[in-house]
């Protein structure tokens, strides 16, 4: 029995003696610090190099590397060089910061600056053969879209059938709300028996099961569940605070909520952006010099609420901007060098990192901002060369599916995102 113990004993000592840093008596190895990679943003299947300083293990099972929080296998490792090597899962990964740690060992973190971790940002590829018509047949000018992600349910703006479909991720589409005749008709008790006139842009609050939908005819937001109300609209005050109903819309167009139900409104003619809360409509921003408010996200996580500049004539210099809703502030998105350029963006929608796809209805296409590196890129799209007039975006977390109305083709895409 003791013959064993010492042998363990042995063991266990040559085995720490064979560290070339480590020391016993609660001296650990200095922690591997990440200092570079060797690109920045990646697809499925590519091979990233970790610049590190403090390599010393040359076995790549003695590491644990985590990017945006995931375990990512080390590939190889090279101590010469001080670098280490992955390959991005074909599943995908997160984006976020690369850590490297010691998988088995303690160490001394003090060197570490976990706020100036390099950035990975995953690039998820566009399924070219599953990215398609989603839908068509039924509409007349689709604009605003809102998705469901618990059910995956559609919901389509369709402003010349006066209406609102609902699609479901099989593709049955039915009437939602809206006789389809034209009109300006609360019903309390169905929403299928109001009326609207040019039923614009939708949003979906996921917490209350609650659609909203500005009407850019009838200059009201309506809120639709079991029946169809207008919260807000059809007054004689433009600015300040007035109560709900006493406020004035002019044109309506983009409609965003927040997870606190702030619902935030552009009001298109009078260049402003107002906010619904409380019982009352705010005005926020108004008359910004350059800046014509259209289409609306608001990214809880960040509490950032962005907005297209929706420009389709004269120079074509549309841009997305950042509005704080808190003071007031605009400030244009500014994109990183080698990034696609904006003419004209309309909708607007976020995926689950809060990277941001914007709809270009003159140069015909999808673009996506990556909000940690600030690129922007075109979505190769195997429908892009039939695209007309794209306009409404939202995004399905849960499948990884991106929708896509175009007004003038009247037809919804889906986008499935690998």
């Amino acid at each position: 029995m003791k013959r064993n113990s010492l042998n363990l004993w042995l063991v266990s000592a040559l085995m720490l003696l064979a560290l070339p840093a480590c020391q016993l008596d609660e001296i650990h190895l200095d922690c591997p610090v990440v200092t570079g990679v060797s690109m920045p943003r990646a697809k499925a299947g590519e091979t990233v190099v970790v610049s590190v300083d403090n390599l010393r293990l040359n076995d790549p099972g003695s590491y644990r590397l985590k990017v945006g929080g995931r375990a990512i296998p080390v590939q190889s490792v090279d101590i010469e060089n001080q670098r280490v090597v992955f390959v991005v899962p074909e599943e995908g990964m997160p984006s976020g910061e690369v850590l490297l740690s010691l998988a088995s060992f303690s160490c001394n973190a003090d060197t570490i600056n976990f706020d100036q971790l390099p950035i990975v940002e995953y690039v998820p590829a566009v399924n070219q053969v599953q990215s398609n018509v989603f839908v068509e047949g039924v509409f007349n000018l689709p604009s605003g879209l809102a998705v469901d992600t618990v059910s995956g349910d559609l919901f389509v703006a369709d402003e010349n059938n006066h209406r609102v479909w609902k699609v479901s991720p099989e593709r049955n589409i039915r009437e939602y709300a809206g006789q389809g005749n034209e009109g300006c008709m609360e019903n309390q008790d169905s929403r299928g028996l109001a009326q609207f006139t040019n039923p614009g842009w939708v949003v979906y609050e996921h917490s209350s099961q609650t659609l909203y939908l500005t009407d850019n005819g009838c200059n009201g937001l309506f809120q639709i569940g079991t029946g169809a109300i207008k919260i807000a609209g059809g007054g004689t005050i433009d600015n300040g605070c007035p109560s709900n109903l006493a406020a004035r819309f002019s044109q309506p167009q983009g409609v965003a909520v927040s997870a606190d139900r702030q619902i935030f409104i552009v009001d298109y003619t009078a260049k402003s952006i107002k906010r619904v809360a409380d019982g009352q409509t705010c005005t926020i921003i108004s008359n910004v010099e350059g800046f014509d408010p259209f289409a609306l996200v608001y990214d809880d996580t960040h509490r950032v609420l962005y907005c297209s500049d929706f420009t389709p004539f004269g120079d074509l210099s549309g841009a997305v901007y950042e509005v704080d809703p808190d003071d007031g502030s605009v400030a244009p998105l500014t994109f990183s060098e080698g990034s696609s350029t904006l003419t004209a963006p309309s909708g607007l929608a976020l995926d689950h990192e809060g990277n941001l796809f914007i709809a270009d209805g003159v140069r015909k296409r999808v673009l996506k901002y990556y909000r940690r590196s600030g690129f922007l890129e075109e979505l190769a799209l195997p429908f892009n060369d039939e695209l007309f007039q794209p306009r409404g975006l939202a995004y399905d977390s849960k499948r990884k599916r991106l929708y896509l109305s175009d007004r003038q083709l009247n037809k919804i895409y889906v986008i499935h995102l690998k």
